[in-house]
C-alpha cells in the first residue's frame, strides 16, 4: 500500500477526505494527519508517506513552508495541494515548487478524488516499477481477513490457523494475542443517517482504529461485521491495561473527529495461540451481551461473563405476572412514579441476564403478552398493535431501545383503557356492589369480585376505593355488620350463629369488628335493642 498523509487546519476537511473513498481498495493507506505545517513535517519524517495532501494557509507554518521542507528531504514525494481559493496565484506558486496536482476543497467529490488517486497510483507504480502493486495489496488484505476469520471460527482446526500464520511469515510462537470488538450500532441508530453515510463513517472509524493500534502493536487485523468492527491484535509485548487505555483513547478520537461512540469488549491477552483460541467462545458471548450495555460502556473478560450455567439461565425470572398486574394498576391510575420504579426494577433484572440476547428479547415479548392479558378486562375491543411492537422488540439493538419500545406499547394500551372506561366506572362498581350484597355471607374475596367484573384485583381495588371513598375490605365489613345488626334482634341466634350468617367465621374477630363499627359490643347492642 502507498502511504498517504493529510494536512489541513480544518478537521472536517481531513475527516471528509479520509472518509470520502475506500482508500485501501485502490492501493492507499492513510497513515497520519496534521493541522499545521510544523506538526506535519515532524510526522512526515516519522511516517515516511509516499503522498501528501496539504492545505496552503495554516497556522504556525503554512503549506508553502511544508512543501519546501518535504522536497528538501525527498524530491520524489507526491504532493497534492488543497485550497479553498480558486486563485491560480496560489496554484502557480505551488506548481513552481513541483507539486503534483491541486484540489479545490469546495469541489471535492468522491469520483473526482478516486479518479485522481488511481491516476497517481498508476504513475507511482510505473515510476517505481511496481505494476502489480494493486493485486498484491488485495492479496495481503484478503490474507489478513482470512487469518482473522480462522481465528474466530473454532470449527476450523487450529492447524489451519497456524499454517496461515506461516504463510504470512508471522512466527506466532513469539507473539501475544488479544481480540477487540467495537460496536457502533447504537450510535448509528441515534444518528438516523443514510446507509451510504453510515458505510463511509464506519470505514473511517475502521481506519482510525487500525492506525491507532498499529502505532503500538506489530499487527492489527481488522474486519467490519455489520455495524461492528473486530480486531485481532498481535504483538510481542501487550498488557491488558494498555489495550483498555487505547480503547478509551480511540473512543475520544471517534467522538472528536466523527461525533460517534461505541460499546466495546476485549479478551484477556494470551501468549499461547491455543489459549487465545479458547477465548473465542467468551468473545462471542460477550459480543452478544453488548445488547445489555449503554453506549460508551466496555466489557473486559476478567470481570464479566466468565462462566454461565445454562440451568441458572433457564430458571432466571426477570418478572412475574403479579408484577405485570401491579404495573398495569399503577399506570392506569396515573401513579407514574410507582410505575417507573417497577420498570427500573425490571430493567435491573434484565441487565443481569446471563442468556443470549434473543432469549431476553423473547422474554420481553412474553412480557407484552402478560401486559395485554392483564389489560383485557378493561378493553372493549382487541388491541391490534401488539404484533407491531413485538416485532420491534425482536429487532431492537440494545436494552435501552427495547425498553423504549415497551414504554410506547404500555402508553398506547393504557391511553386506550382510559378512553374506553371513562364512562363505565360507575357501572362497573355498581356491578361489584350488587355482587357483594348477594354473596356477603360467603367467603368473599377481593380477587373473586374483581374476576366477576372482569378486571385485575389491583385495578379493581384502586377503582373501588376511588369511587366509594373506602377500601373494598372496609366496605365488605360494613355490609356484613349492617346485616348482623338486623339478625341480632332474633334472641334465638347466638353470637357465633350471627357471625357465621354474615360471613365471619371467627367469632372473636366478628366481635372486634362489630364494636369498631357500632361502638358497642354485640351484647351491649342486643340489650339496647331489647330495651327499645
Amino acid at each position: 500500500m502507498y502511504k498517504v498523509m493529510i494536512v489541513d487546519d480544518e478537521i472536517f476537511v481531513r475527516i471528509g477526505l479520509r472518509s470520502m473513498i475506500d482508500w485501501e481498495s485502490i492501493g492507499f493507506q492513510i497513515v497520519g494527519e496534521a493541522g499545521n505545517g510544523e506538526a506535519a513535517f515532524e510526522k512526515f519524517l516519522a511516517l515516511k508517506p509516499d503522498l501528501v495532501f496539504t492545505d496552503i494557509k495554516m497556522p504556525k507554518k503554512d503549506g508553502f513552508w511544508l512543501i519546501h521542507k518535504i522536497k528538501e528531504a525527498n524530491p520524489n514525494i507526491e504532493i497534492i495541494v488543497l485550497t479553498a481559493y480558486d486563485d491560480f496565484s496560489y496554484v502557480r506558486k505551488a506548481l513552481k515548487l513541483q507539486v503534483s496536482d491541486y484540489l479545490l476543497k469546495a469541489e471535492m467529490e468522491e469520483e473526482q478524488v478516486k479518479e485522481m488517486m488511481i491516476k497517481k497510483r498508476n504513475e507511482m507504480e510505473e515510476r517505481q516499477g511496481r505494476g502489480k502493486k494493486e493485486s498484491a495489496s488485495y492479496d495481503i488484505e484478503q490474507e489478513k481477513e482470512l487469518l482473522l476469520g480462522l481465528m474466530l471460527n473454532k470449527q476450523k482446526p487450529i492447524e489451519m490457523l497456524k499454517e496461515k500464520f506461516q504463510v504470512m511469515n508471522i512466527i506466532y510462537q513469539e507473539y501475544c494475542f488479544c481480540l477487540v470488538q467495537f460496536d457502533f450500532s447504537s450510535s448509528l441508530k441515534e444518528r438516523k443517517g443514510m446507509i451510504e453515510q453510515d458505510t463511509s463513517l464506519l470505514f473511517a472509524c475502521k481506519q482510525l482504529i487500525n492506525a491507532s493500534f498499529l502505532e503500538r502493536y506489530e499487527y492489527c487485523f481488522t474486519k467490519q461485521f455489520g455495524k461492528s468492527i473486530t480486531c485481532l491484535l498481535i504483538s510481542k509485548k501487550m498488557r491488558n491495561e494498555d489495550v483498555i487505555g487505547m480503547i478509551k483513547e480511540i473512543r475520544k478520537s471517534t467522538y472528536r473527529y466523527f461525533n460517534i461512540s461505541f460499546k466495546s469488549i476485549n479478551s484477556l491477552i494470551q501468549c499461547e495461540l491455543e489459549e487465545a483460541r479458547k477465548d473465542v467462545d467468551w468473545f462471542y458471548q460477550a459480543t452478544d451481551s453488548l445488547f445489555l450495555l449503554k453506549n460508551g460502556e466496555h466489557i473486559f473478560q476478567k470481570n464479566r461473563w466468565e462462566h454461565i450455567d445454562e440451568r441458572e439461565v433457564q430458571q432466571q425470572n426477570i418478572y412475574t405476572r403479579e408484577q405485570v398486574e401491579l404495573l398495569v394498576e399503577k399506570l392506569c391510575f396515573g401513579q407514574e412514579e410507582s410505575a417507573k420504579k417497577i420498570i427500573e426494577e425490571l430493567k435491573s433484572e434484565c441487565k443481569c441476564w446471563k442468556g443470549t440476547s434473543i432469549n431476553l428479547k423473547l422474554r420481553l415479548v412474553q412480557f407484552t403478552n402478560y401486559f395485554y392479558q392483564s389489560c383485557m378486562g378493561y378493553l372493549k375491543g382487541e388491541e391490534d398493535n401488539i404484533l407491531e411492537y413485538q416485532r420491534a422488540l425482536i429487532h431492537s439493538i440494545d436494552l435501552e431501545e427495547a425498553f423504549s419500545i415497551l414504554e410506547k406499547y404500555q402508553k398506547s394500551v393504557v391511553e386506550e383503557i382510559r378512553e374506553q372506561n371513562i364512562d363505565d366506572v360507575e357501572l362497573l362498581v355498581q356491578k361489584a356492589v350488587s355482587y357483594v350484597e348477594k354473596y356477603y355471607a360467603e367467603k368473599l374475596t377481593l380477587e373473586e369480585v374483581a374476576n366477576y367484573v372482569g378486571i385485575s384485583r389491583y385495578y379493581f381495588s384502586n377503582l373501588f376505593k376511588k369511587t366509594k371513598k373506602i377500601g373494598f375490605s372496609t366496605y365488605l365489613n360494613q355490609v356484613r355488620i349492617e346485616h348482623a345488626k338486623k339478625l341480632i334482634f332474633d334472641p334465638k341466634l347466638s353470637i357465633v350463629e350471627v357471625a357465621n350468617a354474615v360471613g365471619f367465621h371467627d367469632q372473636p374477630y366478628f366481635s372486634k369488628i362489630f364494636k369498631k363499627y357500632t361502638g358497642m359490643t354485640v351484647t351491649e347492642f342486643r340489650e339496647t335493642c331489647e330495651n327499645k
